[in-house]
């Protein structure tokens, strides 16, 4: 794992962060969120949104792992 790289605003607040691929992909794993980001989408519209759950359980491994 490559260290997490930050992107900040002009005030130095964190506004972001940037994974290597195969983070990205762990934490969608861990996360049970079915997402593979090298399948194009079958139609406009087709991919169901996240539930708010979902979100709150990516935010907080981000966190548990220090990306956030």
């Amino acid at each position: 794992m490559t260290e997490p790289r930050f992107v900040v605003d002009q005030a130095g607040n964190r506004v972001g962060v940037l994974l290597d691929i195969d983070e990205y992909s762990r934490l969608l794993e861990a996360s049970g969120i079915r997402e593979s980001v090298n399948e194009p989408e079958e139609k406009e519209g087709s991919r169901p949104a996240y539930t708010p759950e979902e979100k709150k359980l990516v935010e907080d491994r981000l966190k548990s792992l220090g990306y956030l």
